[in-house]
């Protein structure tokens, strides 16, 4: 079950509603700010990868190929 609350984002310093997951304790940002943190920083990450040559891209991307391990899917049942 999870209800709905009011926090103080630390971060607009302003008074939003959020809902919390049962068990779970509210987070002191809100969710507009944590979208604006997450697009932020993918922006920064992709900036970066533009700044490194293709060999090293293509060689990240290589890494993570051979590093991926899917998790277990189950076979198809008819």
């Amino acid at each position: 079950m999870a209800y709905m609350t009011t926090i103080f984002c630390t971060q607009c310093n302003e008074s939003k509603n959020t809902i919390v997951g049962a068990g779970d304790s509210p987070s002191l940002i809100c969710d507009s700010c944590r979208l604006e943190n997450k697009d932020k920083e993918r922006k920064e990450y992709f900036a970066s990868l533009d700044k490194l040559p293709l060999e090293e891209r293509i060689r990240k991307i290589e890494e993570w190929i051979y590093e991926y391990r899917p998790t277990h899917v189950p076979p198809p049942m008819y």
